[in-house]
């Protein structure tokens, strides 16, 4: 029920934008620019359903997303800040690096000898077409970088012309420490310094997984089983406990 409650709540906000006459969709697009017109009033919908997103302390990051909707806040958010809801810019995320050819985000799964990777990321502004190429040629975003994992360190502030620009994200690997927390999620935000209350501009997420190494848990044979790993965990109502561990070289399968 998920989906049915989201769109019910984006329906009233919708309404009520068109009450109150707040305008969230860029003005001047014709019905050639259709896919550009939806994808513009998606973006606008949810940054202002996400930047108003209440996080559940309870319920993990990898569940809940960027949290609980909340429709009055999201409408309040949309009448204060107008011009942010009612502009015709995106923006175009491309992340190269590592040992990855091109993303949206930064994924690392697989055990890595190096204890740092770095990344280059990419952040383009996208216009419509009927957009005036005067504005286009004045166009610059001074941008703040913030996260807050202590395993990234991307550069503080960040100048986005017309034709975009790029910045490096040095991400140190955690090596295998038999943490509570084997997938760490973060991200990466770009707040427009000049109306930081508005919250990020753009987001990149970040995924690092900590696999455990086999071989801190491995026994000799065991039954008629060649190897057998033990490790105990507790299960609570509705927790997910996540373990992820590098296959042993030569294994070919295994048995739970």
């Amino acid at each position: 029920m998920a989906s049915p409650n989201a769109c019910g709540n984006v329906a009233l906000l919708l309404s009520a934008l068109k009450q109150e006459k707040v305008e969230y969709t860029p003005t001047g697009i014709i019905k050639v620019q259709i896919v550009y017109y939806c994808c513009c009033c998606c973006e606008r919908i949810e940054r202002a359903l996400i930047n108003t997103a209440m996080n559940i302390p309870t319920t993990e990051t990898l569940g809940q997303g960027h949290g609980l909707m909340q429709v009055h806040k999201a409408l309040d958010y949309c009448s204060k800040f107008k011009s942010v809801i009612s502009s015709p810019v995106r923006y175009r995320i491309n992340v190269t690096g590592g040992l990855q050819k091109k993303g949206r985000g930064i994924y690392i799964r697989d055990i890595i000898p190096a204890q740092v990777m770095r990344y280059s990321i990419g952040v383009t502004p996208q216009f419509p077409e009927n957009y005036p190429n005067e504005k286009r040629l004045n166009f610059e975003l001074k941008c703040a970088l913030k996260t807050t994992s202590p395993y990234i360190n991307p550069c503080e502030h960040l100048i986005i012309p017309s034709h975009g620009n790029s910045f490096q994200v040095v991400v140190k690997i955690p090596q295998d420490t038999d943490t509570d927390e084997p997938v760490i999620f973060t991200e990466i935000v770009g707040l427009d310094i000049s109306n930081p209350e508005a919250g990020p501009v753009f987001r990149v997420p970040v995924v690092i997984c900590v696999p455990l190494l086999t071989s801190k848990y491995v026994l000799e044979r065991v039954g008629p089983y060649p190897r057998e790993i033990r490790r105990p965990f507790c299960l609570a109502t509705g927790k997910i406990d996540r373990k992820m561990y590098v296959v042993p070289e030569g294994c070919s399968h295994a048995s739970l």
